[in-house]
């Protein structure tokens, strides 16, 4: 390797690990709120917030000035949100009346919201900048649940910074189209399997674990790369199937996660976890198409003498090292917990 292949893939490698730690410093990261109709004119209201955006822009939920607020709680740290809930009393009712979401548009932030009214079908909704608001509807349609969780999932595979990791080392390890088409199958029917049990009740799994061995999952791949790279190839590119399948095990509970962090409806819950589903399947098969796009792409404008084992290189070298770090700052926080 010489000198210039060597400083070309020095520049590369941090350059990706820059753009990991920016990401993770700005994630785009969702709120949620869910306002409970608990009697008449009277509601309960669950906000949270990451921690991470609130400490960049604070943002906070305004209601009409006929709710009067009472039973306020301090907001206390989960996990890296923040969350508050309280109750109000809105006379005239809700019904009709908008809810604003104040200081979003400096953030990059946007807001799930569901409304649940007594005797009602559940509303829900997407609050995003400049709008700011949404109206509370008398009679919200199906379609309004179909799309609301088909945007969470497109959000969540586009916001998770490991899943991604995860589909761009594989995406340099296999090559081929027949055996991309196979892990991208197998690594489908693996989370929708796990995403559908945890997230339905048949079966749970302690989040923190999942979220380490998540992150793990990114590092043992990572490491399988650079093996090729240098000519030892593991069983992720012998049996590329098998350890996506696998590792889609992991991510499903970690998607399911995230999906339980919203809600599920009491009524309609298959119809949003399949709307949650198709949206996560959107957003993958979105990346890969676009990185697909990119490499072929940079490879004519600008790494032309550089060969494939380069490439990846920069990238084991860089996403390797970046998982590891995730994984122990997991390792600590559960700790100190």
């Amino acid at each position: 390797m010489n000198m210039r292949c060597q400083i070309g893939v020095l520049i590369v490698s941090l350059s990706i690990i820059a753009v990991m730690k920016s990401a993770d410093a700005h994630e785009v990261r969702s709120a949620y709120l869910q306002i409970t109709e608990i009697g008449a004119q009277e509601y309960e209201i669950f906000w949270k917030t990451p921690l991470t955006t609130l400490t960049a822009s604070p943002v906070s939920v305004r209601l009409p000035e006929s709710c009067l607020a009472h039973s306020l709680s301090r907001p206390y740290g989960d996990t890296g949100v923040s969350i508050e809930r309280w109750t109000v009393e809105c006379n005239p009712d809700l019904v009709g009346q908008p809810v604003t979401i104040f200081g979003l548009s400096s953030t990059l932030l946007d807001v799930f919201v569901r409304v649940e009214r007594l005797g009602q079908s559940v509303q829900y909704g997407r609050i995003t900048s400049p709008s700011n608001s949404l109206i509370i509807d008398t009679t919200p349609s199906p379609l309004e649940l179909l799309a609301t969780y088909l945007i969470l999932g497109v959000d969540h595979i586009l916001t998770g910074l490991d899943h991604l990791a995860l589909l761009l080392v594989l995406l340099m390890i296999v090559r081929n189209g027949r055996r991309l088409f196979l892990i991208i199958t197998a690594f489908t029917v693996a989370h929708s399997f796990t995403l559908a049990m945890v997230a339905l009740g048949i079966t749970d799994f302690p989040r923190g674990p999942i979220e380490v061995l998540i992150v793990a999952s990114v590092a043992i791949a990572a490491v399988e790369l650079a093996k090729l790279s240098n000519g030892k190839p593991g069983l992720t590119y012998r049996r590329p199937w098998i350890v996506a399948f696998m590792f889609g095990l992991l991510h499903g509970a970690g998607f399911a996660a995230a999906l339980l962090d919203f809600g599920l409806p009491a009524r309609g819950q298959v119809l949003a976890l399949f709307s949650f589903n198709v949206g996560v399947e959107i957003g993958q098969l979105s990346f890969i198409l676009l990185m697909v796009l990119l490499g072929k792409i940079t490879r004519q404008l600008f790494l032309r003498h550089w060969s494939q084992t380069w490439q990846s290189r920069a990238i084991a070298y860089s996403v390797g090292p970046y998982a590891v770090y995730l994984a122990c700052g997991l390792l600590l926080q559960a700790s100190a917990t």
